[in-house]
């Protein structure tokens, strides 16, 4: 099973609820970072980023915008764990 749970990062949530109406909403869950602690508390210097951890506690991380390439890579490298 996948959960994912997405961290709108200093964007209005207005704009946050936008993207994901017009581009798809994969998330179980969205929460909102409006000061950059979440990024902090993570190491994120790039966004978007994406972290991965699979049932071994593996994390793998990814630095790109979603596409759906990416998606399959991101599905293969789970599938493959």
């Amino acid at each position: 099973e996948i959960y994912l749970l997405g961290f709108n990062h200093k964007d209005p949530i207005s704009d946050a609820k936008k993207y994901l109406e017009d581009d798809g909403n994969p998330y179980n869950f969205v929460g909102v970072d409006s000061d950059g602690l979440i990024a902090l508390e993570f190491g994120v210097f790039g966004l978007p980023e994406t972290y991965l951890i699979n049932e071994d506690g593996t994390i793998h991380k990814v630095i790109s915008p979603r596409t759906k390439p990416e998606d399959q890579k991101i599905i293969d490298w789970i599938t493959s764990s």
